[in-house]
């Protein structure tokens, strides 16, 4: 039996004991007990052998992280290579920032100076390999909500959500690329025909 399990089972069955009993030094030392067992029995994400490793082929993983990074430039280039093909804009009219979202991936967010500097239609590199679009349009008021509704809602995103004046369609998910740009590109056209282009 390993300490992660024995941790598991005492917080399963701790509950019945803990109403039972007065609160006391004893019940807090009991959890401090606890907690410093987790804490001792949590794998070190830098084993030894790791840390071997990782100085063994350093030059190799920065190349690779570079390669990565590269990776991910030209995803975004061709990003706004959609957005600027759908809607025959110059390059100068079509600008990007990109976002850690943690174990969810990075997120490409695209965006269209049309579009009033701050809608944009995200594309999600998942950690994984495959991708997601989403896309974000702001200022959006009451008799908007129709319009945009009729224009952008074809029921292909899974997931949206209003909040303020703010209105997100999301989860578009495919592994290939192409697939994924031509998506942005529809929808980039499907904007540009809201904001009345």
């Amino acid at each position: 039996m390993t300490y992660k399990n024995l941790l598991a089972c005492i917080r399963k069955n701790l509950g019945e004991y803990i109403l039972k009993i007065p609160y006391s030094k004893w019940l807090i030392l009991f959890r401090e007990f606890l907690l410093n067992i987790e804490q001792e029995s949590e794998l070190d994400p830098m084993t030894n052998d790791r840390f071997k490793f990782v100085g063994e082929h350093y030059e190799a993983i920065c190349a690779l992280k570079k390669m990565a990074d590269d990776y991910i430039k030209e995803i975004q280039k061709k990003g706004l290579d959609a957005i600027r093909m759908a809607t025959n804009v110059d390059e100068s009219d079509v600008f990007t920032r990109q976002e850690n979202w943690q174990e969810h991936g990075i997120a490409l967010r695209l965006y269209s100076k049309q579009w009033g500097g701050k809608s944009n239609i995200v594309l999600l590199v998942d950690p994984n390999g495959s991708f997601c679009v989403q896309f974000y349009v702001y200022d959006i008021s009451e008799c908007d909500v129709s319009k945009l509704s009729a224009v952008v809602n074809d029921g292909k995103y899974t997931e949206d959500w209003e909040q303020s004046t703010i209105r997100y369609f999301g989860k578009f998910d495919n592994s290939n690329l192409d697939t994924i740009l031509q998506e942005i590109h529809e929808v980039a056209r499907r904007l540009d025909s809201y904001y009345g282009k």
